[in-house]
């Protein structure tokens, strides 16, 4: 395989079959999982092969065949599901701090990924239409979807209603930081990817519905029936989405953010 400049063809690099170019792979960079390394494999195009890729030195590069095919392929990470308890998710939500609450209520109450709350703004959020907009340009997925705002979320997040901007305003590693102190301080472990599949898991429940459940989580139903399927009890369900803040709370919650 040859790797030539294109704007220099005199350029060229000649490496072996199989043989990648010797620099940090960008997924060991940002330390994503071998999960969302297969998509993106999966995602890069294929067929007929003019491609012309950004090089980090001079314009742009032409590989003379697919570069997908000649790395490894990895297999998915296996995780066993981990969901918070309803008593456990009322300690995390006391402990979260003003600015880290939408966060924790958009992933325990409407199953957002914490990629999609990143990227959300307050606009997103039809609190009047009780519905979220995830554009595609926020999904994970690149589809476009609509998620339904439940009563207990959206008492949890009326008192942002007015609010402009970022749902989070802060950044990327300042997002997992406060994730961190907040579960430290509710004094419980926090759990990957804890309350999206927390979200998934008591909704299943609720509903028996896995084609409904996955259309508001945006994956498949075959995926949500695997993972979520008797996790937890409908009553279980029931309580997990009757989960609102106490009326001390929601005066704290008011003046904080007025």
């Amino acid at each position: 395989m040859s790797w030539r400049n294109s704007r220099n063809t005199s350029d060229t690099v000649h490496m072996k079959k199989h043989e990648a170019p010797k620099r940090t792979p960008w997924p060991r960079l940002i330390k994503i999982g071998r999960t969302t390394v297969k998509i993106y494999r999966r995602k890069m195009p294929s067929g007929n092969w003019a491609y012309r890729i950004p090089s980090y030195s001079s314009g742009k590069r032409r590989f003379d065949c697919h570069p997908v095919k000649a790395t490894q392929a990895v297999k998915a990470d296996k995780f066993a599901i981990q969901i918070f308890t309803p008593s456990e998710m009322r300690k995390l939500l006391a402990a979260a701090s003003n600015e880290f609450l939408p966060c924790i209520v958009l992933g325990a109450f409407a199953g957002l990924r914490s990629a999609e709350i990143k990227r959300l703004t307050w606009d997103d959020i039809r609190l009047a239409d009780r519905h979220i907009v995830v554009g595609k340009d926020k999904a994970k997925t690149a589809s476009r979807r609509i998620v339904p705002i439940w009563e207990n979320c959206a008492t949890w997040l009326s008192p942002y209603a007015g609010h402009a901007g970022a749902v989070w305003g802060g950044g990327y590693f300042q997002f997992y930081a406060e994730q961190k102190r907040t579960a430290k301080e509710a004094g419980i472990a926090w759990k990957r990817n804890g309350l999206r599949h927390s979200y998934a898991s008591y909704r299943f429940a609720q509903t028996m519905d896995a084609g409904r459940v996955a259309g508001e989580l945006g994956n498949s139903a075959v995926l949500v029936h695997r993972h979520y399927r008797e996790l937890v009890t409908p009553k279980a369900g029931e309580e997990w989405f009757a989960i609102k803040p106490s009326h001390e709370a929601s005066n704290i919650i008011s003046a904080a953010t007025g």
